[in-house]
């Protein structure tokens, strides 16, 4: 028998999750670019045309520090769904069921599509509430709730582990159940329009619908800082699920937005937070942190205990030189890559962060 036979007659090795998807290159720069003059084109003329609060300038406060959260998320999130495509039909064939698959893979697209929404947004629920809820991981999600002018570059302003981990395991019931490609492409396009739509700055209430698709009106309640919305509309996508586990919160008058927007509890200063904030302000609030690391930590790099941030180039036992392990920590830290800030949305609650940004 000739070796391309015996090629088409080796049975597979392993359990397949779903298709192996072709992904394009969709992570370079060009796909940024496009992705970049499509979403500006779309959301500042729907911005303008609809606007929630009309005098917001497009070039609103911080805008440039979260264009920056732009471009770092937007290349980190089509890193992370294509290693997700690429890995889960290996780590997750033991949960594979071929006849749940075939059953699946045969119906409509559309059925397909909507399969695949209602199941990401279970998965993403279940996360976003938990790094609410959970006080150590609410730091991390933070970020996303400094957020103080609300637009369609506001919701890129994410802390990178957060696209990391819900990038990965989102889309993971779909490979499971054998979601064919053109449903769950159509999926991740939809994803992320939504994404800039229900944080942008559009007077938007969706009238009957607003009960089955998130409006931007119903995801500003969620980034409100205001006490009856705290910890409440966590769903992407569909508000019933929120209904369903009793975070729904939505007034019925259409005219009743959120007062403010941000973290609650000790808040970051404008200054020392910013895209633009200066050396000596990031000093200052370092010195902080060197006061309540754990005994023994500066030790560590050969370091006494220094009595402030700026301490740290020089030891104090032996003048005129530097300590280049702290002097490295120093730079670290006090460099335009960092900055410390206190929030917190809980009652009692001021978790310490060290932020890139």
């Amino acid at each position: 028998m000739c070796p391309r036979a015996q090629s088409r007659r080796r049975a597979p090795t392993e359990v397949q999750v779903g298709p192996r998807y072709d992904i394009p290159g969709y992570i370079g720069v060009d796909w940024f670019i496009l992705d970049l003059l499509m979403s500006t084109m779309i959301f500042v003329f729907l911005e303008k045309l609809f606007p929630h609060i009309r005098e917001q300038a497009i070039l609103r406060p911080d805008w440039w520090h979260d264009f920056r959260y732009f471009a770092l998320n937007h290349l980190l999130i089509g890193i992370f769904a294509f290693a997700a495509t690429m890995t889960a039909p290996t780590f997750f064939s033991w949960a594979v069921n071929h006849g749940i698959q075939v059953f699946v893979s045969s119906l409509p697209w559309t059925i397909q599509f909507v399969m695949a929404i209602v199941l990401a947004d279970l998965v993403e629920y279940a996360i976003h509430r938990t790094l609410h809820e959970v006080k150590w991981l609410w730091p991390i999600h933070a970020v996303h709730h400094s957020v103080e002018h609300m637009d369609w570059l506001a919701g890129s302003r994410l802390h990178f582990l957060e696209p990391l981990v819900m990038r990965a395991l989102v889309l993971i019931p779909a490979f499971i159940l054998g979601i064919a490609k053109e449903p769950l492409t159509v999926y991740i396009v939809f994803a992320g329009f939504q994404a800039g739509l229900i944080h942008a700055n559009i007077r938007w209430d969706l009238g009957p619908l607003k009960y089955v698709l998130t409006s931007p009106r119903y995801h500003h309640w969620h980034h409100s800082s205001d006490d009856e919305a705290i910890d409440k509309n966590y769903v992407a996508h569909l508000p019933v699920i929120d209904w369903l586990f009793g975070t729904f919160y939505m007034p019925k008058d259409k005219q009743i937005w959120p007062r403010r927007y941000g973290t609650v509890g000790w808040r970051c200063r404008r200054e020392s937070c910013g895209s633009f904030s200066t050396r000596s302000d990031r000093i200052a609030d370092l010195t902080a942190v060197a006061n309540k690391l754990p005994a023994g930590a500066w030790a560590a790099i050969g370091h006494p205990e220094p009595h402030s941030i700026t301490s740290l180039a020089r030891p104090s036992n032996v003048s005129g030189t530097v300590n280049p392990s702290a002097l490295a920590v120093l730079r670290l830290m006090t460099s335009s890559t960092f900055t410390a800030c206190w929030t917190g949305r809980s009652a009692g609650l001021a978790p310490l962060r060290i932020l890139p940004v």
